[in-house]
């Protein structure tokens, strides 16, 4: 009987020539979207302790927010 760390192993073993096939598209849906958005800014800041709203411009900023 195969322990919980072998089960693991082989669900890798498996599962890893998926990702290796999708990597392009992987690559492609979680990288910044600045091609398709050349106005957009990036912010690098801590969501628990930044004020993200003063980063922001634009009127897509809710009054009142």
């Amino acid at each position: 009987m195969a322990g919980p760390n072998e089960t693991m192993r082989q669900g890798w073993v498996e599962g890893a020539s998926g990702w290796v096939a999708n990597e392009p598209v992987i690559d492609h849906a979680f990288a910044p979207a600045q091609t398709r958005v050349p106005a957009a800014r990036v912010v690098v800041a801590d969501a628990q302790t930044a004020d993200l709203l003063a980063e922001a411009c634009g009127s897509h900023v809710r009054p009142g927010w």
